[in-house]
């Protein structure tokens, strides 16, 4: 595929239920960030880049805030949950505010997601931004989209603290010498769950 997740009309994605099944095609024939200003359009450019595009291309995927997520989920889900699977990607969307936008052309294109996010009580852009995602989520293709707010934070619930070297370092630092709390193995599970739905199974 020549083409980059902000050339989306152009793209077009086939599926099948199952091996026996005809092959659906998914294209978006509405211009989906046109209610964008300009600032947003420009910095969503960036934003989608090969890491993103690899979206068109996955069973699944796990939207995110940033790199915590990515490494809390991706250790967990190999070494203490023991549920990683390549059929699902994690995006890291570079902040919870790209979150929505990732959403638009997901849901558009009927792949599948879980968006992961820090609920941060009392930050009221945080709320508005939740509100988009769920929004988002609620208007996704039936069946396929979810998503798993964290209260207050990932930190919180993983079980480490931010550091001198900060919370990104505090992150591996934990994980690497301690396995992470029961409830978040059990989230992570449920985000490593396909859905019954749109994806390829043998038969």
């Amino acid at each position: 595929m020549g083409r980059g997740i902000q050339d989306f009309e152009g793209v077009k994605i086939l599926k099948r239920d199952s091996l026996k099944s005809p092959t659906c095609v998914y294209e978006c024939e509405e211009d989906i960030f046109n209610d964008l200003p300009l600032k947003n359009q420009l910095a969503l450019a960036k934003l989608l880049d090969s890491n993103v595009n690899k979206m068109f291309f996955a069973d699944k995927i796990i939207l995110v805030e940033g790199d915590e997520e990515v490494i809390s989920i991706t250790e967990t889900a190999k070494r203490y949950a023991e549920c990683f699977s390549h059929r699902v990607t994690i995006v890291n969307a570079g902040g919870k505010g790209n979150i929505p936008h990732l959403q638009r052309v997901l849901n558009a294109f009927n792949i599948p997601y879980t968006a992961l996010y820090d609920m941060d009580p009392g930050n009221s852009k945080s709320a508005e931004l939740t509100d988009k995602i769920e929004e988002l989520v609620k208007n996704g293709p039936f069946g396929l989209c979810s998503s798993l707010p964290l209260d207050p934070d990932l930190a919180t619930i993983v079980g480490y603290s931010e550091s001198s070297e900060g919370k990104l370092a505090a992150c591996i630092s934990y994980l690497s010498n301690n396995a992470p709390n029961e409830i978040f193995c059990q989230i992570v599970c449920t985000m490593y769950e396909l859905p019954k739905a749109g994806i390829l199974t043998p038969g």
